[in-house]
């Protein structure tokens, strides 16, 4: 059993919160990370969350927004309450081109694919047409996984670092930080984590919380996730 990426629960952390910070949150803070913000440098920067509505998009809008950061989320229209609730001072629907155009950020955080290729961005492009200090763009939906699966380990890894480093090159000429983020154990981060989402003033975001013995149900819905956030399935106790 490994115990490299523990923390102990803070009193006022609900379980559904804890169930829900793993993995979701240390990708959230990690992005955040990528992106050069912290709690000490984020306040006054202009950030923009696509997907802003997931479970990764809404703690990195509930971090950010407690490190003093100006948020534009962008999520669907049916979830624009959602992130309204925790904290964004600006929202905007991804299927409107207009509005997506008009963002106005020097930090973008993507945790939404681009596209099946990863070739178009609008969010880069516009980012791109910006001249102004600081600019940095962080992708969490990067290629580097599904080029393995159909390509193999060793000729996946070495497409995607390709596609990464000309990425990388072309951002860095245009003045803006670009990194692609992977989930890594940290347990320094985990209780940082945890003892955030355990402060009464944190908004929760676990949605929907169930019985374990419905995970199969709402796995195979063809709907898909029927709340933001996170949803968590709990086991019940003795």
């Amino acid at each position: 059993m490994r115990t490299g990426c523990v923390a102990p629960i803070e009193d006022g952390l609900s379980d559904a919160n804890a169930a829900g910070l793993g993995y979701a949150g240390l990708t959230a803070l990690q992005a955040l990370a990528a992106a050069g913000l912290s709690v000490d440098n984020a306040r006054g920067k202009t950030l923009c969350i696509n997907g802003a509505s997931g479970g990764v998009g809404s703690i990195a809008l509930v971090l950010a927004r407690r490190w003093g950061a100006t948020i534009t989320a962008v999520a669907s229209q049916r979830n624009q309450d959602w992130v309204q609730r925790l904290g964004a001072d600006e929202t905007v629907d991804y299927s409107d081109p207009a509005a997506m155009a008009a963002i106005d950020a020097d930090v973008i955080l993507n945790f939404a694919a681009p596209d099946d290729t990863h070739r178009q961005d609008p969010l880069l492009d516009g980012l791109r047409r910006r001249n102004t200090p600081g600019r940095a763009y962080v992708n969490t939906t990067n290629p580097v996984l599904s080029l393995a699966t159909e390509k193999g380990v060793l000729r996946g890894l070495a497409t995607s670092g390709g596609i990464y480093l000309k990425k990388r090159l072309a951002a860095g000429g245009a003045g803006i930080r670009y990194r692609w983020v992977l989930f890594n154990e940290d347990a320094e981060q985990l209780a940082y984590l945890a003892e955030v989402f355990a402060d009464p003033a944190t908004p929760t975001i676990v949605s929907d919380s169930q019985p374990l013995e419905a995970l199969p149900e709402a796995f195979n819905d063809p709907k898909g996730p029927p709340s933001p956030g996170k949803g968590v399935f709990m086991v019940e106790g003795p």
